[in-house]
């Protein structure tokens, strides 16, 4: 996992980000965004073969992951 954006890229940053876009704002791996997309919900939609991914249904994503790592659920 590489370092995530800053809040301030998250704030210029399209609403629909390409797989690349996102890695870098999130510092996840592509590959695994992809897999997000079809395991865990993560809205995205399909343009010209690539996908585009919903930077507010990424956000809610890594929230959540936060808020489960640190206990907050369950």
């Amino acid at each position: 996992m590489k370092r995530p954006a800053t809040m301030v890229a998250w704030i210029y940053a399209p609403e629909w980000l390409s797989l690349s876009e996102a890695a870098a704002l999130s510092g996840l791996d592509p590959a695994l965004l992809e897999f997000l997309i079809y395991d865990a919900g993560v809205d995205a939609r399909e343009v010209d073969g690539q996908y585009l991914i919903s930077k507010e249904s990424l956000r809610e994503y890594l929230e959540t992951a936060l808020e489960v790592a640190q206990g907050l659920w369950g």
